[in-house]
C-alpha cells in the first residue's frame, strides 16, 4: 500500500509540474484564436421630388418622383491576430418593379420586344442607382455587389503599427471626402508610422487592365493610379498631409475618373487605344439580346496611329486643425500633365448657331446640323496640355454645447467658353478628380449634393457625370464656386435640428447656347472661339432643414427637405436626354421610329425640391 501511495504522489507531482510548460505549449500551438464579426447597415429610403432632373437632364421639363427603396451594406470580418479579411457586400432595390417588362434583372432591364442591347427597342434602366426591383413576392435574382474583398495584415519588416491591404477596398487619400480619391478600388495599400508624428501612406489603384490587349479582344488600356503622401502632426490638434498623385490612362476609362467635358466624349471614339477600334468586339450579341453571336471583325481607326494616352500629376496638402471648440480643414490642390485624343473633324451644333447654314436658321428650330470643325489636324491623334487646374476648400466649425455651427468655401478652375478644349492646341485647366463616389460636398445639401436620399442629386445620374458637380468637382469644364452654412443643434442627446443653405456657381460663365448631354457634357453652341463670354455662372441658390432623431438602439430616423432655385448657367439650347429617359418609339405620319436621345429646348430651368425621409439600422 505504501509503495502504491509513493507512486501515486510522484505521478500527481509530475504532473503538477508539467501543467505550466502543458499550459504554455498549447498558448503557442493554439496561436491566436480565429474570430469574426459581422457590421454595416440597412437603409430603407422614401423621398419626393419636383424636377430633380436625374436622368433627363432637362431642368425646363418638370418631372416628379415618388418612391421608397432599400440598402443592405454587411461587412464580415474574419480576423486572426492582426491578419483580417473583409469581405464588403451591397445590395440596393427598388420597392417595386421599374422594368418596362416587370422584369425585375440588372441595372438595364430587358425590354419585351429586344431584350438587352435589342437595336429596335435598346434598354431602359432600374431606378439610377440601383440593380434590382422588389415586385410582387419579392422574387428578386442575385445581384449583389461585392464593394470590398481585401486581405489586411501587419508589414514584419517595417516598424509597429505598419499595415497592408491587398484586394478591392475603400480609398484612404485625404482627410477631406471626395476631394481626389474617395470610394472603393482595387490595389494595395501601405501605412507605415516612421514616429509618433510621422506616418508613409502609399496607394497604388489598378483602374483597367489590359490583360494580353487589343489583339486578343481586350480594348481596356492599364490604367492605373499611384498616390503617395505622409501624415505630419507637429502638435497636438493639428493634422498635415502632402500628398502626390499620378494618374495613367491609356484609351477610353472609367468615367469615375475622365467625364466628357465640353463636347468631347469620354468614349473611344475620341480616346481609342492601340489603333482598334473598341466598339467591335470578338463576339457579339446577336439580334434579340441572345449572347454568343458569331465573331465580330476587330477593325483598324485609320484616324489613329497608336493610343490616347492621359498622365495627369496632382500635388498639394490636405490638412485638419482642431483648437478647443473650432475645426478648420483646408485643402489645396494643383493639377497638371497631358493627353491625347482624335481632334473631331466634325460636330453637332444648334440650328440657331451662327455655325449653321444659313438655309437652316429659322426662328423655333430645335435639330442638330453637322458642320466642319477646321481645328488644325483634326480626325487624328494629338495632344493636348492639362495646366493651371486648381482646387481649393475651406471648411470650418465652432462647437458650443449642443449647438455647431460650420461653413465651407470651395473653388475649382476651368475653361472659358471660348476656349474650346475639342481643338487639342487649347489647354484644358478644369481639374480632375480620381474618383469623388458622388460624395464631393456630402451631406451640405439634399438637391446640389447627395444628401438624405444619396441617390439623388439634381442631374446626376451616372451616366451624365461631367454635369454632375458631386462628381466631377465642377460644371462640364467651366469649374466650380461655391460657399455654403449650416447648423445644427441638439435638443436632446437623441434629437437634433439642422438647417443649411449653399449657394454655387462655375468658375467660368457657361455656354448657355451649348447643347447638354450625359455623353459629351456641354457642347458648345459653335465651334472654336466665336462663342464670346457665354452666357450666365450662377448655378442656383439652395435651403434645406431636417431633423434626427435617434429613437432607439442602432435605429436613426432622418427626415430632411430641400429647395433649390435654379440657376441661369444650367440653360442650354438644347438637353440631350439619356437613352433610358427617352421614348422607345416616336409615332409621326403612321411611321414608327426607334430613337437614341430627345432633345427638347431647355431655356428656362424651373426650380427643384424634394423630401427625403430615411430609417438606418446600424449594427
Amino acid at each position: 500500500m505504501r509503495s502504491f501511495l509513493s507512486v501515486v504522489a510522484s505521478v500527481f507531482v509530475i504532473l503538477a509540474l508539467l501543467v505550466p510548460y502543458a499550459d504554455a505549449q498549447q498558448t503557442t500551438a493554439a496561436g491566436p484564436t480565429p474570430k469574426v464579426t459581422i457590421n454595416g447597415l440597412i437603409d430603407n429610403v422614401t423621398s419626393w421630388s419636383r424636377n430633380m432632373s436625374l436622368r433627363d437632364l432637362d431642368s425646363s421639363r418638370v418631372d416628379k418622383e415618388f418612391y421608397a427603396r432599400t440598402r443592405a451594406r454587411p461587412d464580415i470580418t474574419g480576423e486572426l491576430g492582426t491578419t483580417k479579411f473583409v469581405l464588403g457586400l451591397e445590395i440596393d432595390y427598388t420597392w417595386g418593379s421599374t422594368c418596362p417588362s416587370g422584369n425585375d434583372v440588372s441595372f438595364r432591364c430587358s425590354t419585351e420586344a429586344g431584350g438587352f442591347g435589342s437595336p429596335t427597342t435598346g434598354a431602359v434602366g432600374q431606378r439610377s442607382g440601383t440593380f434590382l426591383g422588389a415586385d410582387m413576392n419579392t422574387d428578386m435574382p442575385a445581384s449583389i455587389e461585392i464593394k470590398w474583398a481585401y486581405t489586411e495584415f501587419a508589414l514584419p519588416w517595417a516598424p509597429s503599427g505598419s499595415i497592408m491591404r491587398l484586394g478591392a477596398q475603400p480609398f484612404t487619400v485625404t482627410h477631406k471626402l471626395s476631394a481626389l480619391a474617395t470610394g472603393d478600388f482595387p490595389g494595395v495599400y501601405i501605412s507605415i508610422p516612421i514616429t509618433p508624428a510621422f506616418k508613409v501612406n502609399l496607394t497604388y489603384a489598378q483602374i483597367e487592365e489590359a490583360s494580353t490587349g487589343v489583339g486578343d479582344g481586350f480594348f481596356r488600356g492599364d490604367d492605373f493610379a499611384f498616390i503617395a503622401s505622409v501624415d505630419i502632426s507637429p502638435f497636438k490638434g493639428l493634422d498635415l498631409r502632402p500628398l502626390y498623385a499620378y494618374t495613367y490612362l491609356n484609351g477610353a476609362t472609367s468615367s469615375s475618373t475622365r467625364q466628357g467635358r465640353g463636347g468631347l466624349s469620354a468614349s473611344a471614339a475620341n480616346f481609342p487605344t492601340g489603333g482598334i477600334n473598341a466598339t467591335a468586339a470578338p463576339f457579339i450579341p446577336v439580334s434579340g439580346g441572345v449572347a454568343g453571336g458569331a465573331p465580330g471583325a476587330l477593325t483598324v481607326n485609320p484616324a489613329n496611329g497608336g493610343s490616347a494616352i492621359e498622365e495627369r500629376h496632382t500635388v498639394g496638402i490636405d490638412a485638419k486643425w482642431t483648437f478647443g471648440p473650432f475645426y478648420f480643414d483646408p485643402t489645396f490642390l494643383y493639377q497638371f500633365g497631358h493627353r491625347d485624343f482624335i481632334v473631331p473633324a466634325t460636330a453637332t451644333v444648334p440650328c440657331t448657331s451662327p455655325a449653321a447654314p444659313a438655309a437652316g436658321r429659322v426662328a423655333g428650330c430645335t435639330n442638330l446640323v453637322t458642320v466642319a470643325t477646321g481645328f488644325k489636324n483634326a480626325g487624328s491623334l494629338q495632344r493636348q496640355t492639362m495646366d493651371g487646374a486648381w482646387l481649393v476648400d475651406l471648411t470650418g466649425g465652432w462647437r458650443a454645447g449642443p449647438l455647431l455651427l460650420e461653413g465651407r468655401g470651395s473653388y475649382s478652375t476651368g475653361n472659358k467658353a471660348d476656349s474650346d478644349i475639342r481643338d487639342a492646341r487649347t489647354h484644358f485647366h478644369s481639374f480632375q478628380p480620381i474618383s469623388t463616389d458622388a460624395q464631393w460636398w456630402a451631406g451640405w445639401a439634399e438637391i446640389g449634393t447627395i444628401g438624405t436620399d444619396y441617390f439623388n442629386q439634381f442631374m446626376g445620374d451616372d451616366a451624365s457625370r461631367g454635369v454632375a458637380p458631386p462628381f466631377a468637382i465642377g460644371y462640364d469644364k467651366y469649374g466650380l464656386g461655391r460657399i455654403g452654412m449650416r447648423a445644427s443643434y441638439a435638443l436632446t442627446p437623441a434629437f437634433t435640428v439642422r438647417g443649411s443653405v449653399m449657394q454655387s456657381w462655375t468658375a467660368e460663365k457657361v455656354d448657355t447656347a451649348g447643347v447638354r448631354s450625359g455623353g459629351s457634357g456641354i457642347t458648345p453652341g459653335n465651334v472654336g472661339r466665336a462663342i464670346g463670354d457665354g452666357g450666365s455662372n450662377n448655378l442656383g441658390t439652395e435651403f434645406d432643414a431636417g431633423i434626427t432623431w435617434r429613437f432607439a438602439p442602432g435605429l436613426t430616423f432622418d427626415l430632411a427637405a430641400g429647395y433649390m432655385w435654379v440657376g441661369d448657367a444650367y440653360k442650354a439650347a438644347l438637353a440631350t436626354s439619356n437613352f433610358a429617359s427617352a421614348p422607345l418609339n416616336i409615332t409621326a405620319n403612321g411611321l414608327t421610329t426607334p430613337v437614341s436621345g430627345l432633345n427638347r429646348p431647355d431655356t428656362n430651368p424651373q426650380n427643384v425640391s424634394t423630401i427625403a425621409a430615411r430609417v438606418r439600422y446600424s449594427f
